[in-house]
């Protein structure tokens, strides 16, 4: 079964403990989120499973999904949708080594159709221990032979650096950036990124390369990029941040405690706005 391959990866892949628990936790609750919403449907699937201030990044910016479902739900409890067949898998994850805040990125495809694509969601564990994303976005499209099938999940290395000054030195970093990025060029980027970054977009397959990171960065738009909202792990070693460059589209990162190196982004999506 895909599960038990997915589990039996982590294994070998991190050492038992805390952080691969969560990995795995991060891995569950995805596969569960897709049965879920393959059973109940659109509505019913993406409410249960984000968290009451979750949102969702796509051309019209950050929106209060969890939200603006609760109110439909409530104003016709009846309401149900047809067994959804969009259909998702999960490919790499990490969580900080406190087990409270993690991400995956995965593939998904739509019934029949012969394209697909990338998603890319944040999860954060809740007062009662369980996993719901609080930020769900896509990472790219392309035809369904470019995106890996379901398989083992490659956990992403541990942080491992834990600060107490997390939530001020990544504000520090992501509004250098940002002033970067508004003042010089989308170059200002490549400092900022780790060796392993994810680069994702609205199209193609997402960057995992130098050369193709260089190439994404080529794309992101030049003009005032400004932080919306950021959360930090207990552990202060992983945060993401979400934010906008003007009125050209939205951006989503994902930041890592590297230590002495400093702060380094692993995940940058960028969500074009709608024309």
């Amino acid at each position: 079964m895909i599960r038990t391959a997915i589990v039996a990866s982590l294994m070998m892949s991190v050492a038992p403990s805390a952080y691969a628990d969560a990995v795995h936790d991060i891995v569950k609750a995805e596969q569960d989120f897709d049965a879920y919403t393959a059973i109940h449907g659109f509505t019913h699937g993406f409410h249960y499973w984000s968290a009451e201030d979750g949102v969702t990044i796509g051309p019209k910016g950050p929106r209060p999904i969890h939200k603006l479902l609760s109110d439909a739900i409530a104003k016709d409890p009846s309401e149900s949708d047809a067994p959804s067949k969009l259909r998702w898998w999960p490919l790499r994850a990490a969580t900080s080594t406190s087990g409270d805040l993690g991400w995956d990125l995965g593939g998904w495809k739509n019934g029949n159709d012969p394209n697909g694509g990338w998603y890319f969601t944040i999860w954060a564990r809740q007062a009662d221990g369980s996993w719901h994303w609080m930020v769900d976005t896509g990472a790219g499209k392309a035809p369904l032979t470019e995106v890996p099938a379901a398989g083992a999940v490659a956990a992403d290395g541990v942080a491992a650096n834990r600060s107490k000054t997390a939530k001020g030195d990544i504000e520090t970093a992501d509004t250098a950036l940002d002033a970067a990025l508004t003042s010089v060029s989308p170059a200002g980027y490549a400092p900022a990124l780790a060796a392993d970054a994810i680069m994702g977009g609205s199209d193609g397959v997402p960057a995992t390369t130098a050369d193709a990171r260089t190439a994404a960065i080529a794309k992101r738009p030049a003009g005032v990029w400004q932080r919306d909202f950021i959360k930090v792990s207990a552990a202060g070693d992983l945060g993401y941040t979400y934010g906008h460059a003007g009125n050209q589209g939205t951006y989503l990162r994902v930041w890592r405690n590297d230590g002495e190196a400093g702060w380094h982004i692993v995940a940058d999506i960028f969500q074009p706005a709608a024309k």
